[in-house]
């Protein structure tokens, strides 16, 4: 397994899988690379990672299980794929103003302009999305520890698994919520569940979406 890596200035895409399941600790990639492909790095003890201005794709799963307690993103980063820090210890994000893609709001990272949820930085058990919020990526909120959730009225959609295996008991869904993805809601202690406007909206897809059937209108 490896324990140390040099990426060359040559290297330009760092592909799935590359380096994932090894023992590398720090890590420093070069303005070269443009592309980390999804899992490149997962499952390493990494304590320090550098990326450069010049990385554009950051892949699923890209740096999860890796003992990471903080990132700077870089300001060229346009995407950030599912669960790309997840299974970590961060506790801190930093992205600069200057960066038109990605901001952070309140412990939530977020498309610049305000209208997709991609994660959530650090655990918390009480969260609020902001108003103006429209999607809640895939896997975004998964996994965090959270036991109430407040959703802004501008919602329309959440996503695959999006707020999976927390500790929810109870959740509202705003009127304007017309898609909810398979599992967003599965691995939950949910046993109240509000749906604002047709409440019957989603009763074809209820189990499907992770809520417990016993609560069923």
């Amino acid at each position: 397994m490896l324990e140390e890596l040099i990426i060359p200035y040559s290297v330009k895409t760092i592909e799935d899988f590359a380096f994932s399941s090894n023992r590398l600790t720090n890590l420093i990639i070069p303005s070269s690379v443009s592309t980390i492909g999804n899992f490149a790095f997962c499952d390493n003890p990494l304590s320090s990672l550098t990326l450069s201005n010049g990385l554009k794709i950051i892949g699923d799963r890209a740096f999860s299980n890796t003992e990471l307690t903080n990132i700077v993103i870089p300001d060229s980063v346009s995407s950030i794929g599912n669960y790309a820090f997840d299974y970590n210890l961060i506790n801190d994000i930093t992205i600069s103003d200057k960066n038109p893609y990605f901001k952070i709001d309140n412990n939530i990272l977020l498309t610049k302009d305000n209208k997709t949820v991609v994660a959530l930085i650090g655990r918390h058990e009480s969260i609020t999305i902001p108003e103006g919020v429209t999607t809640i990526n895939d896997f975004a909120l998964s996994d965090y520890g959270l036991k109430s959730v407040i959703l802004p009225d501008s919602l329309t959609t959440i996503g695959y698994a999006a707020f999976s295996s927390n500790l929810l008991k109870s959740i509202t869904i705003p009127s304007n919520v017309t898609t909810i993805g398979n599992g967003a809601f599965t691995a939950n202690d949910l046993n109240e569940i509000i749906i604002q406007g047709d409440s019957n909206r989603f009763n074809d897809l209820w189990e499907i979406i992770g809520f417990p059937i016993e609560l069923k209108p």
